[in-house]
């Protein structure tokens, strides 16, 4: 059984996506969350989607085993999406009319929207047209424009593999160039 405090529902629901990496019209779209269960409590602020999480709003579509939403003061500051051994978690947005989607990919991807902020853990991939870059942990400051890949010492057969078309060179800025 579900119990919800409307205001929180609403809260969690419309800041899932709003995380300032799509389109601006995606915010006028209709939210749709499927899931085989979900929690929304409005004492902790945590809202947990579990089985088969399928999020699309737009452009941008976001699917994952579980999708767990942390808010504090009626601000989301952290989403988790997990993928599970047989499915990685996935968010697929268009940041520009004129390009090709980004495509996220990694066992773990954690979106903390205050800061602008991107983790992905675990088999992480993440592509744009033919420009592409995989490792174990990056880490993408979006009001910054940073893209980080990191590797720690105990895991040193994992190497970051970067792919760039140079016909295509990419824009790690969502405003058109």
């Amino acid at each position: 059984m579900i119990q919800i405090k409307r205001s929180l529902f609403i809260l969690c629901l419309s800041c899932i996506l709003s995380l300032g990496y799509a389109l601006d019209s995606d915010q006028q779209k209709p939210l749709l969350i499927s899931s085989d269960t979900a929690d929304l409590n409005s004492q902790t602020g945590v809202g947990i989607y579990t089985g088969n999480v399928i999020i699309d709003q737009g452009t941008t579509h976001v699917s994952g085993d579980k999708v767990t939403s942390y808010s504090e003061n009626n601000k989301i500051n952290q989403i988790v999406v997990e993928g599970n051994k047989k499915k990685q978690a996935r968010y697929e947005s268009s940041l520009d009319p004129n390009k090709p989607p980004l495509i996220a990919i990694a066992d773990i991807i954690k979106f903390f929207p205050e800061k602008n902020y991107a983790i992905l853990l675990g088999h992480a991939y993440v592509q744009q047209g033919e420009n592409s870059i995989a490792g174990e942990h990056l880490e993408y400051d979006v009001t910054n424009k940073i893209l980080k890949s990191i590797n720690t010492p105990s895991n040193k057969a994992v190497r970051t593999r970067i792919v760039i078309d140079p016909n295509n060179l990419p824009s790690m800025d969502k405003t058109p160039s």
